[in-house]
């Protein structure tokens, strides 16, 4: 027999206690054995201070020490924390090839099991806020966390590798698409959309109210240019690398490049300064447009 602490009911089974809680004081067994084993107050999780859900069959009247297997595994409450070099048990082991293809297989398994749940998950904008929350927690929590990933990042792409060479290209290739996507660029996304040019009887895409405004200068002042050209420059960043840059406008008919400035960075001078040496060679005029066009 279990008896109600709250009327000293006398029911058959926890089963009968939980409907008679129900049905007889509106409350739900959770609440009531928080209120009777916890003194009323809610137990939380010992490692992230989250509230705990009940689990019935648990220990400690279904309630657990931790919220999850993780917060139950991570710092200090799990059985490898400070334990490094000679004093972890893993000290020594040397994974074998076999050890590796099994590891392999495992994971392309899960991906493929399970690939539209990460898929999902990976685009979420809570997954996607969660990742940046854990970042900058990681920056509150460890000094100089920031400071070191920035030389790391740093580091890596000053190197003069044949690795980084081909991560730069690769990098400033996919910006190049991701430009003429409409995906990036100045002040993207704000202020950027797609416009018929009448001129080439195409959508293209503004990267700017700056570049919008220039295009539709010249439609009223019926001066065919447009921003769907195959024009690409190569040029030394300010930075000291290798790379490309796009320019704005072209006229259709003659040969001229415009290029719409909000403000100059030093960078940008690395890009007319390229721009210019090109032009001298292949007979172009550049024209800087430096405010908006009214």
């Amino acid at each position: 027999m279990v008896t109600c602490k709250e009327c000293n009911y006398e029911c058959s089974a926890h089963n009968g206690l939980s409907f008679h809680l129900r049905s007889a004081h509106k409350m739900k067994y959770d609440v009531y054995v928080v209120k009777h084993e916890f003194n009323g107050v809610w137990p939380t999780c010992k490692n992230c201070q989250e509230p705990l859900k009940r689990k019935p069959g648990s220990v400690n009247n279904g309630f657990s020490q931790f919220c999850s297997k993780s917060c139950g595994s991570s710092g200090k409450n799990n059985g490898m924390f400070g334990k490094k070099g000679g004093d972890s048990p893993n000290y020594g082991k040397v994974r074998t090839d076999e050890h590796k293809r099994n590891y392999s297989l495992a994971a392309r398994k899960r991906w493929v099991d399970y690939r539209e749940s990460y898929e999902t998950t990976y685009k979420s904008n809570e997954y996607r806020e969660m990742q940046a929350n854990a970042q900058y927690r990681s920056y509150e929590t460890k000094p100089g966390q920031r400071e070191k990933r920035k030389v790391s990042v740093n580091r890596f792409w000053s190197a003069d590798t044949e690795e980084t060479r081909i991560a730069r290209k690769n990098a400033s290739e996919h910006a190049i698409k991701l430009l003429n996507e409409g995906k990036i660029g100045p002040q993207a996304p704000f202020k950027t959309q797609w416009i018929t040019n009448p001129f080439t009887g195409k959508e293209e895409y503004m990267h700017s109210s700056w570049e919008l405004a220039f295009l539709e200068k010249c439609i009223k002042e019926q001066y065919p240019v447009t921003k769907v050209h195959e024009l690409r420059i190569q040029y030394i960043g300010s930075d000291g690398h290798d790379r490309t840059y796009v320019p704005d406008f072209i006229g259709i008919e003659e040969n001229v490049v415009f290029e719409v400035k909000g403000h100059m960075t030093e960078n940008d001078k690395c890009k007319l300064n390229a721009l210019r040496i090109w032009a001298e060679k292949n007979q172009f005029e550049i024209v800087l447009i430096e405010s908006l066009i009214t």
